[in-house]
């Protein structure tokens, strides 16, 4: 049993809170979930994860067969929070309580042995594994300082308020664990050359391949999201590049040569190039010289399969990927983050052709997206031919039937409906005269205030 007042004594949220929301469930799947804090639901019923959001969860575990009593839910901090949002930013005074409350939690896991704890929101994961960031480690099984896997995911708070779109996520990491749990996952292995010419070679000598993964990285590309990269990173200096040609592989190369050139003659024997965000890495690669036949760009087959979920590789990656998160080694381990990109990139591109093949869908991508794209750029490269003359002439035309139309419109509102501007015109022998403009009559009227 936890010696809670042992624990609590001295502690910051003494002064706000008046009783703890001890965790529950019987564990027997192996599974615990952690939150955040308790609120207002939690403190009126006395247990974790109630009201609206725990009602959410208990229809998640329900679609997967799963009921709460049979995992242990508990959460971060487990008395009130003074307000929401108090744990969000990490404050003296937060991580103060976060750290007197952090026995209980520790004490707990001890005690239970959990097989895999699912991290439910950003302040759970931050506690449990010290690491921040969701959207690029949803879903990843996650080393921790427990020994535990540790399935990041989002809070069902969060998913309540406008993000419904992350429901079917948190039920994927829901999956995932039960996986972990029943010993039913294990992250395949891994062969990665990074940075050596004669391995490189002979990676691309291997026979048989006709799809190519590539990946490019820039000063700022490392920093930014697949989605908005092009926009932010106007940059053409590539630092570094990754190929992969099968799914567990790839190569990584500074961009010097002699790699720049044995890179763009693989490219140019592949049947398929794949890239993620193909705006942002082809300019750049024409611009170095490579010369392409068909690309496919699995950001945007991924956005045909889920058009309302992010497109970055870091989120995506976790549903066809087994590999460890990566995106935030850009700086510490470049050569590996280049690789995992290229290795992500060919393993997400062949999982959505699967997805997108069972539901019928994979012709219409490819006349839809792939097959119109060559058009689309060629247009764009033309530009659109514009006859000035008339575009102005018909700017004149459509601005007279608005007017026509406006002053129409007004005529049909109520008079004690109209808005009114009132305009300070500075005080005449001490008194203040205000002008008064009728928005309809256009008519003013002096008035003393």
């Amino acid at each position: 049993m936890l010696n809670c007042s042992s624990i609590c004594n001295g502690c910051p949220a003494q002064a706000w809170g008046d009783k703890r929301i001890m965790p529950n469930g019987s564990g027997s799947s192996g599974i615990m979930l952690v939150g955040e804090s308790p609120w207002l639901d939690e403190m009126r019923q006395e247990r974790n994860f109630a009201g609206a959001a725990g009602a959410m969860l208990d229809r998640c575990l329900r679609r997967l067969g799963m009921e709460r009593q049979q995992l242990i839910v508990a959460n971060s901090a487990w008395c009130k929070a003074p307000r929401l949002g108090f744990f969000d930013k990490p404050s003296p005074l937060s991580e103060e309580v976060m750290e007197h409350c952090r026995p209980h939690l520790d004490q707990l896991i001890e005690r239970t042995k959990p097989k895999v704890i699912v991290t439910l929101g950003g302040v759970a994961l931050r506690r449990v594994c010290g690491v921040t960031g969701i959207t690029n480690r949803h879903g990843y099984v996650h080393d921790s300082p427990y020994g535990i896997p540790v399935i990041p995911s989002w809070h069902p708070s969060y998913i309540l308020q406008g993000n419904a779109k992350f429901q079917s996520v948190l039920m994927f990491a829901l999956r995932r664990a039960q996986e972990v749990a029943k010993g039913e996952w294990q992250r395949s292995s891994i062969s990665y050359v990074l940075d050596d010419y004669e391995a490189m070679q002979k990676y691309l000598s291997e026979p048989g391949w006709s799809l190519l993964a590539l990946d490019i990285e820039t000063p700022k590309s490392g920093k930014l999201d697949e989605e908005t990269v092009d926009e932010e990173d106007a940059s053409y200096t590539i630092i570094r590049a990754s190929l992969s040609h099968t799914p567990n592989t790839a190569c990584s190369f500074p961009w010097i040569e002699p790699f720049i050139s044995l890179a763009r003659e693989a490219v140019a024997r592949a049947g398929v190039v794949i890239m993620h965000n193909e705006n942002f890495d082809r300019p750049r690669l024409e611009a170095a010289g490579f010369r392409f036949g068909e690309v496919h760009d699995s950001m945007w087959e991924w956005h045909f399969l889920q058009s309302d979920l992010p497109k970055g590789l870091g989120f995506i990656a976790p549903f066809y990927y087994d590999g460890p998160s990566w995106k935030h080694l850009n700086d510490a381990q470049p050569d590996f983050y280049s690789a995992c990109d290229a290795d992500a990139t060919i393993r997400c591109y062949l999982g959505i052709k699967r997805d997108l093949q069972a539901q019928g869908r994979w012709d219409r991508w490819l006349r839809h997206c792939v097959q119109v794209l060559p058009i689309f750029r060629r247009m764009g490269q033309r530009g659109i031919l514009i006859d000035r003359t008339q575009q102005s002439a018909l700017k004149v035309q459509l601005q007279a039937e608005y007017d026509v139309a406006y002053e129409k419109l007004q005529g049909e509102v109520p008079a004690a409906v109209l808005p009114v501007k009132v305009y300070k015109t500075g005080k005449q022998g001490g008194v203040e005269h205000r002008v008064k403009c009728d928005c309809q009559s256009k008519e003013a009227v002096n008035e003393q205030a």
